[in-house]
């Protein structure tokens, strides 16, 4: 996928995002209905097409038992190919939550008792989906793990180049969904806090925006650095002991250093900047954000630079000896 591909698909989704968050603004989806998601939905027709109709019943069934069984499914495919390792025993985890938590979809009254105890309302929906998105997600760690363990340098560059750009998308999701929620909650918790009348909260609305954009800097400086070493990634396909390799490696590190110094820089004026306005704030935090990930890249990326300059020469001492 080449760069201004992605870069048209991110800046796609930002828009998106932001589009998303300005439409359901009144409604302000919290972490719950988004770890639901699909499952409450799934559960939803299901029943509906259970008590539509003796087909639709049939149907409900049928439904049910192909959005359960798909990972067991998936582990007779990886048997079938002689492809199947320790891993593949969380498929069967997995399709059991899933037999589980649908059920309790459908018949939401039961689970209290089993899943939660009375008087938690739908906290139990949260719980199972989370558990299951777990277990998804452990699985398809440990397979990555394993196809780096037993994959060609071609084809571990691919896959650095997908999971860079999901990387990407979950962080333009974050810095234009998730952050604007949680600017909206902070905003909502102080007005709650503080219901004398009269009170102005124009200040410290502003001031709360502004300690989020500290947290929003390093997360745009993170998506700038995943573009970095995509290009990397890039010219390492094409060539591993080319100058272009150096350069690109050397670029990521710039990228981080220039984080590190934009996230301390902005966090030190904010934080002396609130202490200076303290008396007419209603609510204050004081935090420096340490960017100890962008420190770790640096030192790796300069690390890297070194071994790509070095493998260069060496590469050219060879050529011109052969």
């Amino acid at each position: 996928m080449k760069r201004k591909k992605i870069n048209g698909f991110l800046i796609g989704v930002g828009v998106a995002c932001i589009i998303l968050f300005i439409l359901i603004n009144d409604k302000a989806i919290g972490y719950d209905q988004i770890i639901s998601f699909p499952f409450v939905q799934i559960g939803n027709l299901i029943r509906k097409l259970s008590l539509s109709s003796p087909s639709g019943n049939a149907t409900a069934w049928i439904v049910y038992v192909l959005f359960c069984a798909w990972p067991l499914l998936l582990l007779g495919l990886r048997i079938r190919k002689r492809s199947q390792n320790v891993a593949d025993m969380l498929l069967v985890l997995l399709s059991a939550l899933l037999f589980v938590s649908i059920y309790f979809m459908i018949n939401p009254g039961l689970a209290v008792g089993v899943l939660m105890p009375a008087g938690l309302g739908d906290a139990w929906k949260m719980g199972i989906s989370s558990v299951i998105y777990m277990v998804a997600l452990g699985y398809i760690i440990l397979r990555m793990i394993r196809r780096f363990q037993t994959g060609k340098t071609e084809r571990l560059l691919a896959d650095l180049e997908v999971i860079l750009v999901v990387f990407a998308v979950l962080l333009v999701i974050t810095l234009t969904l998730s952050m604007p929620f949680e600017i909206m909650r902070e905003i909502e918790y102080i007005e709650a806090a503080n219901t004398m009348t009269g009170i102005d909260f124009s200040l410290t609305h502003l001031f709360v925006i502004l300690r989020k954009i500290t947290i929003m800097i390093p997360l745009l400086y993170q998506i700038l650095i995943v573009l970095a070493g995509f290009d990397l990634v890039q010219e390492l396909k094409i060539e591993r002991y080319s100058t272009e390799v150096v350069e690109k490696a050397i670029h990521v590190g710039n990228r981080c250093k220039e984080a590190i110094v934009a996230t301390v820089l902005v966090s030190v004026l904010i934080n002396v900047t609130q202490l200076i306005a303290g008396a007419k704030l209603l609510h204050s935090n004081y935090h420096l954000e340490i960017p100890l990930l962008s420190i770790l890249t640096v030192i790796i990326t300069m690390l890297l630079a070194k071994y790509f300059a070095h493998s260069v020469e060496i590469k050219k001492e060879m050529d011109l000896f052969v």
